[in-house]
């Protein structure tokens, strides 16, 4: 993930070679699972070799578009396959070489006629055009036009330098400048007509939220004691969304990464008369704020969307904004091995037996986040259990990583916090 970022510092060149590192030194497991050897095992991987000479690359020739062999096959073209077409094919290697070498010779002798001056003028304008680099600056992943250059002052210079693509920087983000997301939520203003009369009963056995007014009257509760006896039960019935976006803006220390967006969904399997899928279901994961006083990661905690709902109709009053009803997992911890993975862990919430559900603001979500399986937890050699696609891994795993690898803006987010030291936060 970190050379599909369109800016690098040599921190993440450093963290690119010590990842390799780590790779090699795992990389039997492949062997022993077996994993090599089925037929699509190693399909589409970038050969092996060529990632030890992806931090040099990109020192020398700036950042790859993604993390592949581009950089080799983009050399391949003028080096190798305009030479092979310059060659009559007998003895092509050595005319090659020396078609090369005498190129060489032409370009170091023209560098140096032209730094003397001793260029001839008809050559001048040529030479200079073809010494020139141009690179194009990206902002929020789009093209712009450049500035006039006699008009630009020495720091707007550099403040376009810094946005260019394929530039790698000195280092990072300083410590003490943490940034934390503030996505702009868009949402219907009304739900569709069919879910705008929706039973508890269907909520707790179809979405799963089986705690949705206990839930409720504890958020109520929460912003006045006053609201403990409002008139909510199991004959209350909820207006339902399927699904709202978080748009976020570029990361102020990394410009040129494109903005994101985030759509959140919680909308069940649906069928039709013949009891065939329509829709699949999704109930997506978000982070949460959970302590306002806390920095980075340790400032949210990851939840479950279950439903996204507003009160009845005649709580209006009390407050008329959506609500989402989570699954929430405990605080992110640092596990040991965090360095060889850079993955922190969680795992389900649990009080007296039961899965801790809370309802919150939609204001309070504030990004999407994946949690993946910690496979090696899973292994029970007197009971194994096959896993199926119709498992919810969610509901049933007691282990569970943050995955950095579900968008670049949460990779590049992650890592800002990492570089900041504020996962242990």
């Amino acid at each position: 993930m970190q050379a599909r970022l369109p800016k690098l510092t040599n921190t993440d060149l450093g963290d690119l070679k010590n990842n390799l590192c780590v790779f090699h030194a795992v990389k039997d497991i492949f062997i022993k699972t077996g994993a090599r050897s089925c037929a699509l095992g190693f399909l589409g991987l970038t050969k092996l070799h060529m990632l030890d000479h992806y931090a040099e690359w990109i020192r020398c020739m700036g950042t790859p578009n993604g993390y592949s062999t581009k950089i080799s096959k983009q050399l391949h073209i003028p080096y190798v396959k305009e030479l092979w077409k310059a060659t009559n094919h007998v003895d092509a290697t050595k005319q090659m070489t020396t078609y090369l070498q005498r190129r060489e010779t032409w370009a170091i002798a023209g560098a140096q006629m032209y730094k003397a001056g001793l260029l001839p003028q008809s050559l001048w304008d040529w030479y200079k055009l073809q010494s020139r680099v141009n690179y194009q600056p990206r902002l929020c992943g789009n093209l712009v036009e450049e500035e006039n250059k006699d008009e630009a002052n020495d720091a707007d210079a550099d403040k376009d330098a810094d946005n260019c693509e394929g530039i790698v920087i000195s280092d990072a983000q300083a410590p003490d400048q943490i940034w934390h997301p503030v996505p702009r939520i868009y949402i219907a203003k009304t739900p569709p007509t069919s879910t705008r009369q929706i039973t508890r009963t269907y909520l707790a056995e179809v979405h799963g939220a089986v705690r949705i007014v206990e839930a409720t009257r504890d958020f109520l509760v929460s912003i006045s004691p006053s609201f403990a006896q409002v008139p909510l039960d199991g004959n209350s019935k909820f207006c339902v969304w399927s699904w709202f976006r978080l748009h976020h803006n570029c990361l102020p220390f990394l410009q040129s990464l494109p903005p994101c967006i985030d759509q959140i969904r919680a909308f069940p399997l649906e069928y039709n008369n013949c009891s065939t899928i329509t829709r699949h279901g999704h109930m997506d994961t978000v982070l949460y704020l959970a302590k306002l006083e806390c920095w980075g990661l340790q400032r949210y905690c990851a939840g479950c969307v279950r439903a996204i709902f507003r009160l009845p109709h005649h709580l209006d009053s009390i407050y008329n904004q959506p609500l989402v009803y989570l699954q929430v997992f405990k605080p992110f911890s640092v596990p040991v091995n965090y360095p060889h993975h850079q993955l922190c862990t969680t795992s389900p919430e649990v009080s007296n037996g039961a899965r801790v559900n809370i309802v919150v603001p939609i204001l309070a979500v504030w990004a999407a986040c994946h949690l993946a399986p910690q496979y090696h937890c899973m292994v029970d050699a007197d009971n194994p259990q096959p896993l199926t696609s119709g498992n919810d891994l969610l509901s049933i795993l007691d282990h569970l990583y943050l995955s950095c690898h579900n968008s670049d803006f949460m990779f590049a987010l992650l890592d800002h916090w990492r570089c900041a030291g504020v996962e242990k936060a």
